[in-house]
């Protein structure tokens, strides 16, 4: 499909899932988007730009719709879904938002990409009481309950990722030194504060030998590579979009320099990032997890990877396993279509933000087992530790057990 920037993709969408639990309620109720027939809901996404690479993450959550409205429906609703393409940019997705609110009338969003771009409209979305669903996005601004309750992220807040790379490197190499590229943005200084936050609490912080930043639309990283090399550190933490961890681990590579290295989650993708680098160029990469890698062997028998499986080869033949976007996708439709279902016949934006904030080990099909999100009105960090990954030169592979950020 063909997409231009303001372009909608639509689809109507539902699926044969069972009544929420309890009693029905006597008396249906419904705000701006919902009605015995409809639910609408949208999002924005990047499906042009920089952050590009992201877009298969749109593309699934549409065709998943289309795969529940086949099959009947959530409670005898279908789902009209909309999406637009924002470019990565915050003015795009302040004209995008205010569209899916205020002329296509939808219940709430779901799954819109980017720290930026998201913490762009988060005022607008709480002033209007509509929820801003499971954003793809894991700035812990995004997860403020107290000051922005309509607001809630998908993912491990970028601190608490940071946190818990610190924590190994503490205890994995004492006396490494240490080497820090990071996208000077939102995300990636929000993830870098928890880096260095908790290598300070480890007593490491005398130990990082280089930080350096570098822009989304800077067309290269080479020249912060072999500035991080010539600091001699043996430890290196890439907080980057996956063509810059791709230019960063081929030039790595190029160097011969084979350092401890580390990935933040967002440019770890094998697609994206560890195969543009070249034949070995990523192995023994580290990164952290909460989803099942629908590649893993480990999840072949799993119902939620076996449904994900199925889905891609009807929904979206030819798209690669590999390629993780899809499958975050395909995760945060079926959290969303969830939380509807929960909804029941009470489709309002005060039941849904009660839903919000009341989860209990909640998680889309492929998130992995003990990782759920737990919410409360006033913690909406919903995930407390995360599964580090490395990568084998196949596949990322568990390494160790599950880390809590303290």
């Amino acid at each position: 499909m063909k997409t231009t920037r303001r372009e909608i993709l639509a689809a109507t969408a539902g699926m044969a899932l069972a009544a929420a639990a309890g009693p029905a309620t006597a008396q249906k109720k419904y705000d701006t988007g919902a009605s015995d027939k409809e639910v609408r809901i949208g999002s924005t996404q990047p499906l042009s730009g920089p952050a590009s690479p992201y877009a298969g993450i749109g593309k699934a959550m549409v065709a998943y719709f289309k795969m529940i409205n086949d099959q009947g429906g959530i409670n005898g609703r279908k789902i009209s879904f909309f999406l637009y393409d924002d470019g990565y940019q915050p003015p795009q997705t302040v004209d995008n938002t205010r569209k899916l609110v205020e002329q296509d009338e939808v219940l709430f969003t779901l799954g819109s990409l980017g720290s930026p771009t998201q913490l762009a409209v988060q005022r607008y979305m709480n002033q209007r009481k509509v929820p801003q669903l499971f954003v793809s996005a894991p700035a812990s601004k995004l997860a403020d309950a107290k000051n922005f309750p309509y607001t809630i992220n998908f993912a491990p807040v970028y601190e608490m990722e940071g946190a818990v790379y610190a924590k190994h490197i503490v205890q994995t190499k004492p006396q490494g030194r240490i080497a820090i590229l990071y996208q000077d943005d939102d995300a990636g200084r929000a993830l870098f504060k928890g880096l260095k936050d908790g290598l300070v609490a480890g007593g490491a912080a005398s130990r990082i030998a280089i930080e350096q930043t570098y822009t989304s639309t800077d067309p290269t990283i080479e020249s912060q590579v072999i500035s991080m090399k010539g600091s001699g550190a043996d430890v290196v933490v890439l907080i980057t979009l996956p063509r810059m961890t791709a230019i960063a681990l081929r030039k790595m590579a190029s160097m011969d320099w084979k350092p401890t290295t580390y990935v933040g989650n967002a440019g770890s993708s094998v697609r994206l990032a560890i195969e543009p680098a070249g034949p070995g160029a990523g192995n023994g990469v580290i990164t952290s997890d909460y989803r099942k890698r629908v590649d893993d062997p480990r999840w072949a028998d799993d119902p939620g990877v076996k449904g994900y499986l199925a889905f891609r080869e009807k929904y979206l033949p030819g798209v690669a396993l590999s390629d993780e976007t899809y499958s975050v996708g395909y995760d945060i439709a079926a959290a969303g279509a969830e939380i509807i279902r929960m909804a029941g016949d009470d489709l309002t934006h005060a039941n849904i933000l009660r839903i919000m904030q009341s989860l209990k080990n909640f998680g889309g099909p492929l998130t992995l087992p003990g990782l759920g999100m737990t919410t409360t009105p006033t913690d909406y960090l919903g995930y407390k530790a995360l599964q580090l990954m490395r990568f084998d030169g196949k596949a990322y592979v568990p390494l160790g057990g599950v880390v809590g950020a303290h």
